[in-house]
């Protein structure tokens, strides 16, 4: 298994189930990563999309997802045919960031985000890249809607039409290749 980001989930399971390898990255995620095709069983892609800048700076109109698509390119390409990547990230279209909207505060779940997206932007992403979904959801993990607040907002969208599914604040996927 490889871990994109930081490396936490490797030592985690290598230490609960000691005969799974685990492994992470200190590279330049928007490049080719310096794998070999089909290497690996697991991929942990968490917390990481909404850090992932384009390949070369550009001002922030010019933004054009090329570090994020590469990421995604390569992971598919690296992860063994029937492997799974489960992804977890902010969802730009929680009640939360409706919330901090109306309250006129930035809505990224954390201002140095580069992009959050929503979960529909995810799962289009995934299989733009032959990712095969097999579990999408949210959940609130954040804590910092109030409650009130929360429901006032559910109302709001509910009664104007709007769907309340996949509210949550972080978008949790499971893709297959």
């Amino acid at each position: 298994m490889l871990d994109l980001g930081g490396g936490m989930f490797p030592h985690i399971f290598t230490a609960v189930y000691p005969g799974i390898v685990g492994e992470h990255t200190q590279t330049d995620l928007r490049y080719e990563l310096p794998i070999p095709s089909e290497h690996y069983d697991i991929l942990f892609n968490t917390e990481l999309l909404e850090h992932i800048k384009d390949q070369v700076d550009s001002p922030v109109e010019m933004f054009n997802l090329s570090g994020f698509h590469m990421l995604l390119s390569e992971s598919y390409r690296i992860l063994k045919t029937g492997g799974t990547m489960l992804v977890t990230t902010p969802n730009a279209s929680s009640l939360g960031v409706i919330y901090r909207t109306l309250m006129g505060w930035p809505p990224n779940y954390y201002y140095p985000h580069v992009r959050e997206y929503t979960v529909h932007e995810l799962k289009n992403f995934l299989e733009e890249h032959r990712f095969v979904i097999e579990r999408m959801e949210t959940l609130n993990v954040y804590d910092d809607l109030p409650s009130d607040k929360c429901e006032a907002i559910s109302s709001m969208l509910a009664n104007n039409g709007y769907s309340l599914a996949l509210r949550g604040e972080c978008s949790f996927i499971i893709a297959r290749k």
